[in-house]
């Protein structure tokens, strides 16, 4: 038989991950939105839960909870192609939806049907911008020799 978890199970295992006040962490608090998890923090915060709570998150979606892709808001590639937080609507992880699939044994979330880019073209954007501006740099150190 399974363990059989509480709402303040979940609530102070969230304060306790996000390092935030117990007050603020309602049953329907947006993890990512009201209480400011997003990024790396996300997938820390999930794999911390998928241990501590022995959930199956095989089904889990990321790009569903959270808009930002590697904390950069302002991306010349966002601006041009979508990435995939930007092709779905945003559904919020919330304690409610933990503490289920907690008791559940695995995410509990159902996802509508969507498409997802399968080429991330706005981080190839990305990187070739870099790559360009990595080699002026060293085009322009070895000019000065």
């Amino acid at each position: 038989m399974s363990t059989q978890y509480s709402i303040i199970d979940i609530q102070q295992f969230i304060a306790t991950q996000l390092g935030c006040d117990l007050a603020l962490v309602t049953e329907d608090a947006d993890i990512v939105y009201d209480l400011d998890c997003v990024d790396f923090a996300l997938d820390e915060f999930i794999a911390a839960y998928r241990t501590k709570f022995g959930v199956n998150m095989e089904d889990y979606r990321w790009y569903f909870h959270t808009n930002v892709v590697s904390g950069d808001t302002s991306a010349i590639g966002k601006m041009l192609f979508k990435t995939p937080p930007n092709a779905v609507k945003h559904i919020p992880i919330t304690p409610q939806i933990l503490w289920e699939s907690a008791n559940q044994g695995k995410w509990v979330i159902w996802y509508p049907e969507h498409t997802v880019p399968r080429r991330r073209f706005d981080a190839y954007i990305q990187l070739s911008i870099l790559f360009i501006f990595i080699i002026a740099i060293l085009y322009t150190c070895m000019a000065w020799r």
